[in-house]
């Protein structure tokens, strides 16, 4: 089974904080907590499957070079093009250096916690049971939007 805290959280300041939050009630949905790291604190890759990393792109990147598992990134949104300015640098940036860049702003954030929780949900049965049943019931919501 899936460590409860096998997701850290790192937020560069500012807005960042909220997303966090955002990110963690959805964690809270499928029963993880995430570790939220300070700013100076650096993931245990012992201990952290994913780090979701509230930031920029360049200071993702910083934090990505010491953590040996996925870094998924949510542009704190602080600007209006943060996710396509993040995109852009990804797109030019390390290619030996992986980096996630999900939405901005609080979507971003959500969206995170899911795709982290999809990542996990391979190697455990119980996360992946509570993930199955969320997609299903997110579908049965869409089709019965659609048919009103």
């Amino acid at each position: 089974m899936t460590s409860a805290r096998a997701i850290a959280l790192w937020a560069a300041g500012g807005r960042s904080s909220g997303l966090a939050d955002a990110t963690a009630e959805v964690l809270a949905g499928f029963g993880l907590t995430p570790d939220r790291l300070g700013e100076s604190a650096q993931p245990d890759a012992a201990a952290h499957a994913i780090a979701i990393v509230f930031a920029d792109r360049e200071v993702a990147g910083r934090f990505a070079r010491s953590f040996s598992g996925p870094v998924l990134l949510v542009p704190d949104g602080q600007e209006p093009d943060a996710a396509l300015a993040a995109l852009r640098e990804a797109a030019s940036g390390d290619p030996e250096l992986p980096i996630g860049v999900l939405a901005a702003g609080e979507a971003g954030a959500r969206n995170a916690a899911l795709f982290a929780v999809a990542m996990l949900a391979g190697g455990d049965p119980v996360l992946g049971e509570r993930y199955r049943a969320f997609r299903e019931s997110q579908t049965a919501k869409v089709l019965a939007a659609r048919l009103e």
